[in-house]
């Protein structure tokens, strides 16, 4: 098997979740899509690790240092994948053009949806909320992440259960499986928030779109939302989800709680 034909196997492995192995599992792709020489570098000190550590001897990286999949755990996790298959690493210089290639098709080529990939939601669920100074940034995601845990223990009393799905680097909130509810949370009842989860929500249901079929969509907020934004989701057939007190109530009849 030559090197390209093995990155393309590793690539699959990766990307579709069945390894068994410890260092190929990854919750979050963070990579840059469009990679330069920064990220090349970052490539080539993950693989020049990991043969080191064959050759040394060492602690291999912790699950959480490959909780993020980057350029630099990428040529790690494909030098220790390589040697697992009793093979040489091969050109690390060609390997990382392979790898670009897989993330950026050639102009018109057509990307193709990534699988499906689902687990069970955890209680560190990283926002993506995006604001001005680095201080909101810490206090949202902590907002969101509280919001997100005190709906998954909500849940979970009355035996339903919240999981992640990811298509590539893109990973919804929250996915109820046996109801098909298809949950985004944000940490305000802002306007602008409200339509950045309808947009996020529209996406993600696209992606998924051969294994949801059609969800039901629910925007997850700390409190009730103003009357008017119940009044434009309501044609677009997305509900609320929000916390009042100690429980959760939504505008959906009861499906998401």
């Amino acid at each position: 098997m030559n090197l390209e034909a093995s990155i393309r196997r590793f690539h699959g492995e990766l990307h579709g979740g069945a390894s068994r192995h410890s260092f190929m599992r990854y919750e979050e792709d963070v990579r840059e899509r469009h990679p330069n020489n920064r990220f090349r570098g970052a490539f080539k000190r993950g693989w020049g690790r990991a043969e080191k550590l064959l050759k040394q001897g060492g602690d291999y990286c912790s699950p959480d240092t490959l909780r993020r999949l980057t350029w630099w755990n990428l040529g790690y996790r494909f030098v220790i994948w390589r040697h697992r298959k009793g093979k040489e690493p091969g050109d690390q210089a060609k390997a990382y053009e392979v790898f670009k290639r897989l993330l950026v098709p050639p102009n018109g080529e057509k990307q193709p949806v990534p699988p499906t990939r689902m687990g069970k939601l955890r209680r560190r669920t990283r926002s993506r909320y995006l604001v001005v100074t680095k201080r909101e940034a810490r206090l949202a995601t902590k907002a969101e992440t509280k919001l997100l845990d005190d709906y998954a223990s909500h849940l979970e009393r009355k035996h339903h259960e919240l999981n992640w799905c990811r298509w590539g680097n893109l990973q919804c909130d929250a996915y109820e499986k046996v109801r098909n509810n298809l949950i985004e949370a944000k940490a305000s009842c802002k306007r602008e928030d409200i339509r950045m989860a309808v947009g996020e929500l529209f996406d993600y249901e696209f992606l998924g779109r051969k294994d949801f079929k059609k969800p039901n969509k629910a925007i997850l907020l700390p409190r009730k939302p103003d009357l008017e934004s119940f009044e434009w989701l309501g044609d677009l057939k997305i509900y609320f989800v929000w916390k009042e007190k100690d429980v959760f109530l939504d505008n959906a009849k009861g499906q998401f709680i």
